[in-house]
């Protein structure tokens, strides 16, 4: 992320922590809470009239419950959009994810 930070906007980049306020183990309260996390995930979230998108995590990120969102500002005059961040990192085609999982 630093390296993103540094080349691109750091001003447009969200860290998002997910934590519980009463974590009880309830199977219903994960459930909902899982909902609630895919939908800020899959939509976006709108902070001081500006909708920053996903823009991607680490392994130990998730496990600590945290992932990183990006604002598009698409009227302004530098047009910075995920894509773009994503494929200035390098072409990934070539490697299977599911070897690399654990």
């Amino acid at each position: 992320l630093n390296r993103i930070a540094r080349r691109f906007k750091s001003d447009r980049i969200l860290r998002v922590d997910f934590a519980l306020q009463n974590n009880d183990g309830d199977y219903y309260q994960k459930e909902k809470i899982t909902e609630v996390y895919s939908k800020i995930v899959r939509d976006g979230v709108i902070v001081c009239d500006r909708r920053y998108e996903m823009l991607g995590y680490s392994n130990s990120g998730l496990r600590e419950g945290h992932c990183f969102f990006f604002h598009e500002d698409l009227c302004g005059e530098e047009r910075i959009l995920i894509p773009d961040i994503l494929a200035s990192l390098g072409n990934f085609d070539h490697i299977d994810p599911s070897k690399y999982a654990s």
